[in-house]
């Protein structure tokens, strides 16, 4: 990009070259003119830490798969299990996250009046043989 500004594009020219607004290109070539190329390296950002690492995503993974829970008792053995506390809204995400559990909620609850965790254990243990 920044060699194309260079070589006498224009940033409207680089930004649709490249598919980006305007005002993106701009701030990288500024970017890059303060910094060079460190400039255009994403910064890691601050933010709240994960609860949840990846050991904590695959272990809810085998939980569910071992067994369909409801939400409040996956979360009160997952905190047996490893002594973290998560929400239920947090539960959900993380797994929603991780797996293809909305989709099949989704299609398991509008066909069969299933939802939740169940409905994302029914998809992953190829129960779907409840086809219509």
């Amino acid at each position: 990009m920044a060699r194309r500004f260079v070589q006498g594009h224009t940033i409207d020219q680089i930004s649709e070259i490249l598919q980006v607004r305007r005002d993106a290109v701009s701030r990288w070539l500024k970017q890059w003119e303060t910094s060079g190329l460190d400039g255009l390296i994403d910064k890691p950002r601050s933010g709240r830490t994960p609860i949840l690492d990846e050991h904590d995503h695959q272990r809810l993974q085998e939980m569910v798969a071992e067994q369909p829970y409801q939400i409040r008792s996956l979360q009160a053995r997952f905190q047996e299990e490893t002594g973290k506390t998560l929400s239920t809204v947090t539960l959900r995400r993380a797994l929603k996250k991780k797996s293809d559990y909305a989709y099949e909620s989704a299609i398991l609850r509008n066909r069969y009046g299933i939802g939740g965790v169940l409905a994302a254990t029914v998809r992953k243990r190829g129960i779907m043989a409840l086809r219509s």
